[in-house]
């Protein structure tokens, strides 16, 4: 009798899910909270005012459609919140509210083929959620006065003193550095320093390429790499504050939990490799999702978030890998390998440590790997690995060259494909 009763509801099932993916009813995305609920919407802007939910389902039935989803190219976004919200507030068949607005159309901006939302040379901005869906996020403006000096000698001062340099770098606008003239400085010479201090000094080319241009190389190259020493908690303070200005719930929120300092550490550490902080709304709020009382003193709590965060805005730091906006080709370790380093490694208070002995085989190995893709011009260097172990491989790769990107399966979209061109075995 059980097993009559299971097969009947896996037949209803089945059907659902070949209705859910009939043409008429087939979602742009599927959210979900990676548990055991999840959301389908679609949006036709001549015939919506905004998405609506086309499916809801729960347990195994929600497998069952992430799986078609993922066989039909159809991206599937989790957002632990809103899914729920959604869920439980919005029923089969309606659009969404006015307070899902913003939320959904991020998600729609990021994952969604705009062709199939409109017809050829149709666009539409009149609705609410258009102009949400189609907003761009646009860079981080801070100040920093007197952080930033550009000292050049009278020839090069005279040719560029008119001229104002405007920087982004990881997501942040910088644009007022302090420009001097200094007669101690030979004709072509130039100086930056970094809060007073000299991190880069050189000489301008005349060339094809105008001083300007070349100057503007040489900061940004030197931004770069002191980018931390630049954003601290005044200029995270100023951020937060402009921030507030469109998000005050999620600002009051994330300040009942977080100091600046702690908020500047999890900052840092996404800097540290380069992660653009642009979307800095979705950062706060994977932030805010995060509360524990052992934060202030445990360094493992600040890794998961910086983890976390990076799930979040994976697509963002995948796409300067990109070839053809689809396609990420990279190194990792077999299946086997990657369970020998699980069962060797430790969990700290400052995160997964590994031992000594498995430590030097993994070094080596991934030397061998990196030479190996130099002696075929391969660049960059992408080390490909599950979500636990993506710190620890990074702390290992920085000891052999600071430029190997590390990412994590969970950061990688769906829609994105991965070639292993070499697996460490």
């Amino acid at each position: 009798m059980f097993y009559e009763i299971k097969n009947i509801f896996s037949w209803i099932e089945k059907g659902k899910i070949n209705n859910l993916f009939s043409e008429k009813r087939i979602p742009d995305v599927i959210i979900t909270d990676k548990k055991n609920i999840a959301v389908a919407l679609k949006y036709r802007w001549k015939e919506m005012t905004a998405p609506i939910i086309v499916d809801k389902s729960k347990d195994s039935y929600m497998k069952d459609i992430i799986n078609m989803c993922s066989e039909k190219d159809i991206p599937v976004v989790e957002d632990s919140e809103l899914t729920k919200e959604l869920y439980t507030n919005i029923k089969t068949g309606q659009e969404i509210y006015v307070i899902y607005y913003n939320k959904v159309a991020k998600i729609y901006a990021k994952y969604t083929n705009t062709d199939k939302i409109y017809e050829k040379n149709e666009y539409k901005k009149d609705f609410n959620f258009e102009i949400q869906r189609n907003k761009k996020y646009e860079t981080l403006s801070v100040d920093l006065p007197e952080k930033i000096q550009l000292e050049l000698s009278y020839g090069i001062y005279n040719i560029i003193k008119q001229k104002k340099f405007v920087l982004e770098i990881n997501g942040l606008s910088i644009n007022n550095i302090k420009i001097t003239e200094k007669n101690n400085l030979q004709s072509d010479e130039f100086i930056i320093r970094i809060n007073g201090l000299i991190v880069n000094q050189g000489k301008i080319y005349y060339s094809n390429i105008e001083p300007f241009d070349q100057l503007k190389y040489h900061i940004s190259t030197v931004l770069k790499k002191y980018i931390i020493e630049l954003l601290g908690r005044d200029e995270i303070v100023y951020i937060i504050n402009k921030l507030k200005q469109e998000s005050p719930f999620l600002v009051d929120e994330l300040m009942k939990d977080y100091s600046i300092g702690q908020i500047r550490k999890i900052l840092h550490g996404l800097l540290r490799e380069n992660v653009s902080i642009q979307n800095f709304n979705t950062i706060l709020e994977t932030i805010a999702d995060y509360k524990t009382d052992e934060f202030k003193t445990d360094i493992k709590n600040t890794e998961i978030i910086i983890e976390n965060i990076r799930t979040a805005i994976g697509r963002s730091i995948c796409q300067p890998y990109l070839i053809n906006n689809n396609l990420l080709k990279g190194i990792c370790f077999d299946y086997e390998y990657e369970k020998i380093i699980n069962n060797n490694t430790i969990d700290t208070k400052y995160g997964k440590i590994i031992n000594e002995k498995y430590f030097k085989i993994i070094y080596k190995n991934i030397i061998d790997a990196i030479n190996k893709l130099k002696e075929e011009n391969i660049t960059p260097i992408i080390i490909i690995c599950s979500p636990g172990n993506r710190k620890m491989i990074k702390n290992i790769t920085e000891k052999i060259n600071e430029e190997v990107v590390v990412l994590s399966t969970s950061e990688i979209p769906n829609d994105i494909k991965i070639e292993y061109i070499y697996i460490m075995k």
